[in-house]
């Protein structure tokens, strides 16, 4: 099987390649990075945040003097190539060559459109991590932590439109919020339980198995928050970022 697997340069993504990488090497697989963000206002509490999701892994030094993410990769035994727009006309014709049966999205970082959606024989499916339709856009653990739900997830769809997270939902998976833990740790939790529910999804998906799927109506968009949220989610005592979360989430990809 043919796949291309988008996935972004963070600690998010070196979870679902680590619960991904059996499955990949199985495969003929693409990998493809996104490395960039689509924020335009800059933002302390977010940029801290980015640093630590991501320019953290790629400038704390491993074995042989390589960034931690690098050194990662070589241990799944993966390897991929940076591209930070997958649309653009030279990018189509070099994955129109090697003819996709199926492309996944984790946490890519470009909004995929129509000309790559058609280049895939068994479709595009999107891991998000938010429980669709309720949470469409960015950052929905935030948002459900912000607005108190007791149950945080992911969703798995189609992307079959350039319409975000909007495509028809194949599975989701729940789990508890962890409120007294931070952001960070609970976004990685979401990740730790979605993989094996995409996975089990993607078996049924080349066992060429009926899919019952539920169009998406109604729901909510979330952006980037803005300072004020930002001091409502902090004063509510939810934290962005947490020193012994953190040695957690990487202990799980060491």
């Amino acid at each position: 099987m043919k796949i291309i697997l988008c996935v972004n340069s963070d600690i998010y993504g070196l979870i679902s390649l680590k619960l991904l990488s059996d499955f990949i090497n199985q495969h003929n697989c693409l990998l493809i990075f996104s490395d960039k963000i689509l924020r335009k206002e800059q933002q302390e509490d977010l940029d801290l945040l980015h640093f630590i999701e991501q320019d953290f892994l790629h400038t704390m030094l491993g074995k042989n003097k390589e960034s931690f993410f690098s050194q990662q990769l070589k241990e799944f035994n993966l390897s991929g190539k940076t591209i930070n727009n997958i649309n653009a006309p030279e990018v189509i014709e070099e994955l129109k060559i090697f003819t996709p049966d199926i492309i996944l999205s984790v946490r890519y970082g470009c909004i995929i459109k129509k000309p790559i959606i058609d280049l895939s024989r068994l479709g595009v499916v999107n891991l998000h991590s938010g429980l669709l339709p309720f949470y469409r856009g960015v950052i929905p653990t935030f948002w459900a932590l912000l607005n108190g739900d007791r149950e945080i997830g992911s969703s798995i769809h189609f992307i079959n439109s350039e319409a975000i997270d909007a495509g028809p939902i194949i599975g989701s998976n729940h789990i508890q919020a962890e409120p007294n833990r931070s952001l960070i740790w609970n976004i990685a939790s979401v990740y730790q339980s979605g993989i094996p529910a995409l996975l089990k999804i993607l078996e049924n998906i080349m066992a060429d198995h009926e899919l019952l799927t539920s169009p998406q109506s109604n729901g909510s968009y979330y952006s980037f928050p803005t300072q004020n949220e930002i001091v409502k989610f902090k004063n509510s005592g939810f934290r962005f970022y947490d020193r012994q979360d953190y040695k957690d989430v990487l202990s799980f990809l060491v």
